[in-house]
């Protein structure tokens, strides 16, 4: 199974198990704080799902995976950042995030440089056939999501305040439950 068959199985599984959770409401185990919750885990999950089936559309017709296509946007973003700054970014593991950049440079996408300062340090770049991947699959990726323009302009905006609460939240719950578990396995 590949990467993508596996993450496809993973969220559909996963998918059909919040569905039917959910279809328990009613049930005198869950209150309606929790019916509300799991309510708006599926919508984000059902909006995640659909992002990422158009993101591999994408990504496929340039032959990249949609990991390589999400490395191609931090690194256009942010040339000469560092494996480790890559892997933050990406909220992936370090030797990951190795492995895809190997890949990526074996492909000719991506050139790893030493640092001008420090040449213990490597600098991760787009290659010019990297940066013109990721302008046409970032072309064909605003073409396929231009539907999304179709949406009243308040709700468009109204939709992406609720989604940075929504992540200001869930960063302040990491956070805590972070410094729980670093102060237990003090």
């Amino acid at each position: 199974m590949t990467y993508t068959s596996t993450y496809f199985y993973n969220v559909s599984h996963a998918n059909s198990l919040v569905i039917n959770f959910l279809s328990m409401k009613g049930r005198s185990f869950m209150s309606d704080p929790q019916n509300e919750i799991l309510q708006l885990i599926l919508s984000y999950r059902e909006v995640n799902q659909a992002l990422f089936q158009t993101m591999l559309k994408a990504a496929q017709c340039n032959n990249v995976t949609p990991v390589q296509l999400m490395m191609l946007r931090i690194l256009s973003e942010s040339p000469g950042i560092s494996l480790r700054e890559a892997a933050e970014t990406i909220c992936l593991g370090s030797s990951t995030t190795s492995g895809i950049i190997d890949r990526m440079v074996k492909a000719g996408m991506v050139i790893r440089e030493r640092g001008h300062n420090d040449r213990r340090s490597i600098m991760l770049l787009l290659s010019e056939k990297g940066e013109m991947l990721w302008q046409q699959t970032r072309d064909i990726s605003v073409k396929m999501m231009s539907p999304l323009t179709e949406m009243p302009e308040h709700d468009r905006l109204e939709t992406q305040r609720l989604n940075q609460r929504v992540v200001k939240i869930l960063q302040k719950v990491r956070e805590v439950i972070n410094n729980e578990s670093s102060s237990t396995s003090i």
